[in-house]
């Protein structure tokens, strides 16, 4: 039942963050879910909720799932070097990992795109 409800959770923000834009929601829930999971269970994860972001917002299919998977693999990178379970650093990590996937959709659609789809 728990399996479903995370499942539910990123249907549901995927919608919201299609719909409104704003903050990368999903982002949030799949590295807040990494701490939890095992890797390759929240590298599916990933991968489902971005082609579902992309769907939902109309964007080229699979950049946000590279997006998400580039920055779950930052997460372990810096989760062998830190302790990601302080929630200050964890905080500081998501907020650099939100501007930083900005900056690589920018770099891969070019301004313009990017600026109507995350409604710069």
């Amino acid at each position: 039942m728990k399996k479903y409800l995370i499942y539910l959770l990123i249907f549901l923000l995927t919608i919201i963050q299609g719909a409104f834009g704003g903050p990368n929601l999903v982002l949030l829930l799949v590295l807040f879910y990494a701490g939890v999971h095992s890797p390759k269970k929240v590298f599916w994860l990933a991968f489902l909720s971005g082609i579902l972001i992309d769907l939902a917002t109309g964007g080229p299919i699979g950049l946000s799932s590279f997006l998400l998977l580039i920055t779950y693999y930052l997460l372990l990178i810096f989760s062998r070097r830190f302790n990601l379970q302080n929630p200050v650093l964890f905080a500081f990590f998501v907020l650099l990992a939100s501007r930083g996937s900005l900056v690589l959709a920018i770099l891969a659609l070019g301004f313009k795109e990017a600026s109507r789809r995350w409604r710069l």
